[in-house]
């Protein structure tokens, strides 16, 4: 896969599902303990969870209400998310794929320690990525996109109207699951409403304001067990690996040589 110098990835979530623990507070307390060398800050939210649904319209990550906790980098970076349904990992700062999965599965291995209430069974996994791309003084938008139709545009014959915003969204069918893919221009936020929570809000996530034409391409791909596994039957790494390769096919197949020049320091 192409790793770029100064790749746009604006951020990144990482999500396993599994059955509802019957001891949560236990569960917690126990990860906690496990997690507090790489995520010493500790944050319970009682009003939000993060339930992630796979089906045609692609990774739904939805709120409930139910108790959840944030695990966070001192930086306030990184952070694992832990629910009794699910264990996640999400970042701001994102270097390459290799060293987030890397970090999601270790979070996932430390989930499946404690002997009684810990992960036994996956439904679901999924990946998210938002890729926000701000065009240089001088450029265009469409200049970063090697198929600019997908860019919400004006109309043409008819004249004296601006673009101010604009989505485009399509859900496919792979191998693994469904991949959702959207483009959003010039969004009244970079981060997309369902992911401003308390607890991206925690961690100050959801300030990034953008004072030009840009747009956000915003990417989950999941994969839904039926029947659900057991943890030591599947790989999560390959398969996380496996959910990023389509996510990263879209990014190059939409992006322009010039993007790419650009992000790679050739420009």
């Amino acid at each position: 896969m192409v790793r770029f110098k100064h790749a746009p990835v604006e951020y990144v979530l990482a999500v396993l599902r599994f059955p509802l623990v019957s001891d949560f507070g236990r569960f917690a307390s126990e990860m906690q303990a496990l997690l507090e060398p790489e995520y010493p800050l500790a944050n319970t939210f009682e009003t939000v969870q993060y339930r992630l649904d796979i089906g045609q319209e692609g990774m739904q990550v939805t709120n409930e209400k139910a108790q959840m906790w944030q695990f966070s980098s001192l930086d306030k970076q990184w952070a694992v998310i832990l629910g009794g349904n699910l264990i996640g990992l999400h970042t701001v700062q994102y270097t390459d794929h290799k060293d987030f999965l890397g970090k999601f599965a270790q979070a996932v291995a430390l989930a499946t320690k404690p002997d009684r209430v810990g992960v036994k069974v996956v439904e679901a996994v999924g990946l998210r990525y938002l890729d926000l791309v701000v065009p240089r003084d001088g450029e265009t938008v469409e200049e970063y996109l090697k198929q600019p139709g997908l860019l919400p545009s004006g109309i043409a014959g008819v004249e004296n109207i601006d673009v101010t915003e604009g989505i485009h969204a399509c859900s496919y069918k792979t191998s693994r699951g469904i991949l959702r893919f959207q483009m959003l221009r010039n969004p009244p936020s970079v981060f997309p409403a369902e992911l401003v929570t308390p607890l991206t809000i925690a961690n100050g996530w959801t300030d990034r304001k953008v004072d030009r034409d840009f747009f956000v391409i915003d990417t989950d791909h999941g994969a839904d067990f039926q029947p659900p596994v057991r943890i030591g039957e599947i790989d999560v790494m390959e398969n996380m690996v496996g959910l990023r390769q389509a996510i990263s096919d879209i990014f190059l197949a939409t992006s322009s040589e010039h993007a790419k020049a650009v992000w790679n320091g050739e420009k």
